[in-house]
């Protein structure tokens, strides 16, 4: 979740240079980008890293951070950076001109990565993790707003379709949505909300999650005025929680209460992202439907 205001979102709407990635297709359970080789190097029980980060010192390099900086530019193979078990209280930025890296950690418990950048820092939103234009679901996640500078509010989601016709979107389903401790308390005074659209066509679902009394009632929020009021399509199904009142909820036409189960499976990960052909090879616990 990024704390934005409408000036940095502002920034992101007219950004000309944003390419983000959308595919699906798969070769024998891998996405179809990755190649033979990388497919090899994942399926090995040991890899030889090329550098070792540790945070307490018994590797090259303490901070992932140095590790990729120390990584040489325009490479033309896998240079391996492993991520021993700890917690990296770090932005981590792979420029492009640093290719081929690839991170090992210790397991998704383990090696943990984390970072904190709003604009009062000088970052803007599209320089964060911020899923915008791809079809992503967040399954079993905790999902916590913060307590943002004075004047922001906290959003969410901000997706970005930009045609009808794309198969993108954000689902957000069995997951949990509330407030770290330094939030809650003045939550009032710093409103948080379900999302907002950051094109045209911006789809979100949220579906079968807890939603905390952090959320607004109003639960989504506008960009510009009526801009895309009218054309997004946002969802919610069978959520639950103090903040999953949908009597208070924006009265716009995009937005929607899904009742029927059948259209609510069109935005599980077996539907919406074809989980099946794909999310075993993962090694990540998940469900493919409601």
């Amino acid at each position: 979740i990024k704390n934005m205001t409408d000036t940095d979102m502002m920034i992101m709407r007219t950004s000309n240079n944003r390419k983000l990635i959308e595919e699906t297709s798969t070769v024998d359970g891998w996405p179809a980008w990755l190649s033979t080789g990388d497919r090899r190097l994942l399926q090995s029980s040991s890899v030889t890293p090329n550098v070792v980060v540790a945070a307490d010192g018994s590797g090259n390099f303490k901070t992932v951070a140095a590790a990729v900086a120390a990584a040489p530019q325009g490479g033309t193979k896998r240079y391996i950076i492993r991520i021993k078990a700890g917690v990296y209280r770090e932005n981590v930025e792979v420029t492009k001109k640093h290719k081929n890296i690839m991170f090992i950690g210790d397991g998704r418990t383990r090696t943990i990565i984390t970072g904190s950048r709003n604009v009062v820092d000088g970052s803007t939103t599209f320089k964060s993790a911020t899923v915008g234009q791809t079809a992503a679901v967040l399954q079993n996640c905790d999902i916590h707003a913060r307590k943002p500078n004075s004047g922001q509010k906290n959003m969410v989601t901000a997706q970005g379709r930009a045609d009808p016709n794309q198969n993108t979107g954000i689902v957000i389903q069995k997951s949990r949505i509330g407030a770290t401790s330094d939030l809650k308390p003045v939550q009032g005074s710093f409103p948080t909300y379900l999302g907002r659209p950051w094109k045209e066509y911006s789809r979100t679902v949220i579906m079968q999650s807890s939603i905390t009394d952090v959320i607004h009632p109003a639960g989504w929020h506008e960009w510009d005025g009526n801009f895309a009021l009218n054309t997004l399509f946002y969802g919610e199904h069978q959520n639950a929680g103090a903040g999953a009142g949908t009597s208070g909820r924006v009265k716009w036409k995009g937005f929607r209460v899904i009742t029927s189960a059948t259209e609510a499976q069109a935005f599980t990960p077996g539907s919406f992202i074809a989980g099946s052909s794909w999310l075993g090879s993962t090694g990540f616990p998940f469900s493919l439907g409601l």
